[in-house]
């Protein structure tokens, strides 16, 4: 019985035992199991993109918020272009008898009105072509008077030679109108501008000789210029000549140039995969220069609806683009996908909806007090 007895309290003990070790076991896999969540805690960084601010922080820093709106944006296409002259409105000025300079009225950079006087030249040619045109006005007359049916088609044909002899040269209708009357040839040959525009070269000095195709002067109209773009092969189909053009260049951050796409030309490249087209920009202050870089915005298609804020809520880091949005437990940090810019507003394609709100003054600070939480956080740790 006593055997009986010890054995029962054997199998007791065993099995208070058992008990023991699987409540322990349960307990150090329930401990096993908050200590990674304590851990996961600690290395959640969703709070980094949360500034926290009072009211009285708000206030000194300017903080101002606005809801996001929708404005009608006529959809485009930014290409990059380069300025150049109008070649319309560029004239290459050369000798067209030889001679010798006598005087320089224009030099380089001036700005000259239509017919302005650029130069003179003392030309032995052109004194023969005077006497040649006087001889054949005065045969015509004397065939003329005398109704010589056989003379005159000759003489007519002599004097008309003579005539378009002087025009080639450089002489005008007004020259030969006065020579004609006068009879008496004209000393020096007048260099004019055939427009008003700016002396982009100058070549001639007092003194100096010149022959037959000899440069003299640039003379390039600066109030229109073209542009030369590169529209990419992608966006080929989206562009037609008569698309309006508003052309930006570093030099004036902020200001748009009118312009007009004009050409587009019929080879793509195929290292750069793009076509050259043309833009007619309007230059009537001058501010726009050849050889300037510029970025042109061409609108592409009809308006449509796209959300926008003001330029000043977008904050930058990078190639990433965020806003600050105001939440119950502070303002969040929201990153953004931007598109065009349109009179101080700029379109937000992705990371915002309607209804939302941002920070629109005060943006930077917040930036900057992110940042400083960041890495006061990374100090920390």
């Amino acid at each position: 019985m006593l055997s009986q007895k010890a054995f029962f309290l054997l199998l007791l003990a065993a099995a208070l035992f058992a008990c023991g070790e699987k409540q322990n076991t349960e307990e150090a896999a329930k401990d096993g199991h908050a200590e990674p969540s304590e851990h996961a805690g600690e290395a959640d960084h969703s709070g980094e993109n949360i500034v926290r601010l009072d009211a009285e922080q708000q206030q000194k820093a300017g903080i101002k918020i606005e809801p996001v709106a929708s404005r009608a944006l006529q959809q485009t296409i930014a290409v990059p272009g380069r300025i150049v002259f109008n070649e319309r409105r560029l004239a290459h000025l050369t000798a067209r008898v030889a001679g010798r300079v006598e005087q320089v009225y224009a030099f380089l950079g001036d700005r000259v009105q239509k017919d302005a006087l650029l130069a003179t030249i003392y030309s032995q040619d052109y004194l023969a072509a005077q006497s040649e045109f006087i001889q054949a006005e005065e045969r015509l007359k004397l065939a003329a008077a005398r109704k010589d049916s056989t003379e005159l088609p000759t003489a007519r044909s002599i004097f008309e030679s003579a005539r378009r002899k002087l025009l080639v040269i450089g002489a005008t209708e007004k020259d030969l109108t006065e020579i004609a009357e006068t009879h008496i040839p004209k000393t020096l040959l007048e260099i004019r501008a055939p427009f008003a525009g700016t002396v982009t070269e100058a070549s001639e000095i007092l003194g100096h000789v010149v022959e037959v195709g000899g440069t003299m002067f640039h003379v390039a109209d600066l109030s229109t210029l073209w542009v030369l773009v590169d529209i990419y092969e992608k966006d080929i189909a989206k562009i037609k000549a008569g698309l309006t053009a508003e052309i930006e260049v570093a030099a004036y951050p902020g200001e748009k140039f009118r312009g007009r796409l004009t050409t587009i030309f019929d080879v793509l490249d195929e290292t750069t995969r793009t076509v050259k087209a043309r833009v007619e920009a309007e230059n009537p202050t001058g501010k726009l220069k050849p050889q300037m870089f510029a970025t042109v915005n061409l609108q592409s298609g009809e308006a449509a609806d796209v959300l926008v804020v003001p330029e000043s809520a977008v904050q930058s880091e990078g190639d990433q683009r965020f806003v600050f949005v105001p939440e119950a437990e502070g303002f969040e940090k929201r990153e953004v996908r931007t598109g065009q810019k349109m009179d101080g507003l700029i379109a937000i394609l992705e990371g915002l909806a309607m209804g939302d709100s941002v920070v629109t003054d005060g943006a930077f600070v917040l930036k900057s007090e992110l940042a400083k939480e960041i890495l006061e956080e990374g100090h920390g740790h």
